[in-house]
């Protein structure tokens, strides 16, 4: 792996990223500079090696302890190879553009993401990180409500849960759950028991998402969160409906 160390290659590489996304205005990577991002330039393992090629990453962020993203930009021709896995690809503005950006945060390396209950506390570093994310938190604290109750007879309050995760001490994400209420609708509407053995499963056990917010730079461990989340909740199953954006608005609203 060889870092480029040239003031003008990260100043280059900082702007092309300003300019052709949007995602640096927004969330953590206000913060993105070229003082405290390193730049792959070039990135070559034998394939026998692949599955440690972290471990090349992980050296580079040793040789730049003030560095907390690793920019890595890759022709669209090249394929998908696997330490792509630990970044985050960052959407171009314009489909015209010949090279794809990925972004990666130091914590996300080194693994040192947490996931915990949320507490009124975590209101101000939530709301600056989303504040879509921060209302709905609020709702589920405070008011003691899920988003979108839906009252039945085997859970006639269907109270919901927060968990945040995080980097170090910074808020990065978090999920809000709910008691899955409508199991036996999504039971007799589609093949849930080819993938889990529902009879093995207390009702109390299916939980649902009712929203989920991570931050630019961590997506790869949106499965460390919902992991945590259902590791701590009791939960055994998690749902999530998919909706196209086609599908009938009247539709939505109902389900």
């Amino acid at each position: 792996m060889l870092l480029h160390g040239n003031r003008g290659f990260f100043d280059n590489c900082i702007l092309r990223l300003k300019l052709n996304s949007g995602l640096v205005r927004r969330s953590n990577l206000d913060g993105l500079t070229n003082y405290n991002a390193i730049a792959v330039q070039l990135f070559a393992i034998a394939d026998k090696y692949e599955d440690r090629s972290i471990d090349l990453l992980k050296g580079a962020f040793e040789a730049f302890p003030k560095a907390n993203w690793a920019i890595l930009t890759v022709p669209r021709q090249v394929k998908h190879f696997g330490l792509l896995d630990y970044f985050q690809r960052v959407t171009p503005r314009s489909s015209f553009t010949t090279t794809e950006v990925y972004i990666v945060h130091r914590a996300v390396i080194h693994e040192i993401a947490s996931v915990r209950l949320a507490a009124e506390t975590d209101f101000e570093a939530i709301e600056s990180l989303s504040p879509e994310f921060y209302k709905n938190m609020k709702m589920s604290l405070i008011e003691g409500q899920a988003l979108n109750p839906t009252p039945s007879i085997s859970s006639p309050t269907l109270l919901s849960s927060s968990y945040l995760m995080f980097a170090g001490e910074h808020a990065v994400g978090g999920v809000i759950i709910a008691a899955e209420d409508k199991i036996d609708s999504l039971r007799a509407n589609f093949e849930i028991e080819d993938f889990v053995n529902l009879d093995v499963i207390e009702r109390r056990e299916n939980h649902k998402v009712l929203y989920y917010f991570v931050a630019p730079g961590f997506h790869s461990l949106g499965k460390f969160l919902l992991s945590e989340a259902m590791r701590l909740s009791g939960a055994m199953c998690l749902y999530q409906p998919v909706v196209g954006r086609d599908y009938p608005n009247n539709i939505q609203k109902n389900n």
